[in-house]
């Protein structure tokens, strides 16, 4: 059974994270790491799997509204095999259709008062998790 899991939303500059148990099927933002046209920033991700220790990783899956792949999704496809080899995790990809939007709306219903690039990408993250443990 999953015991703490990791949400990933890939992105080429950053790349959005959020922890989350399955009991109460909740998640929480950890953050962002920083991305160079799409190589992450391994040893800043080595520091969060380790620190969180997570059983299993949920990788957002960008696809478009009619569930076709997009210009990126060979891109996080190739990352998910990475993290998979490099983590020993079960990696798990979920379509993270508007993530970003549903992100950026909650965060304007809180009215943040900064709505940065890295609390969408975190947020986003959380989204991305929260779809997949309502799923399974």
């Amino acid at each position: 059974m999953f015991q703490s899991l990791i949400a990933i939303d890939y992105g080429k500059a950053r790349i959005g994270l959020a922890s989350g148990q399955m009991i109460t099927k909740t998640a929480t933002p950890i953050g962002t790491v920083e991305a160079y046209d799409g190589v992450p920033n391994w040893i800043e991700l080595d520091k969060i799997i380790k620190r969180w220790n997570p059983s299993d990783i949920v990788i957002g899956l960008p696809l478009d509204t009619q569930d076709f792949e997009t210009d990126i999704t060979k891109a996080v496809k190739d990352f998910a095999k990475e993290v998979k080899e490099r983590y020993k995790r079960n990696v798990h990809l979920i379509n993270e259709a508007y993530s970003t939007r549903e992100a950026r709306w909650r965060l304007e219903e809180v009215k943040s008062k900064k709505v940065s690039h890295i609390k969408v990408d975190a947020l986003a993250a959380c989204v991305i998790l929260e779809t997949w443990m309502a799923e399974n």
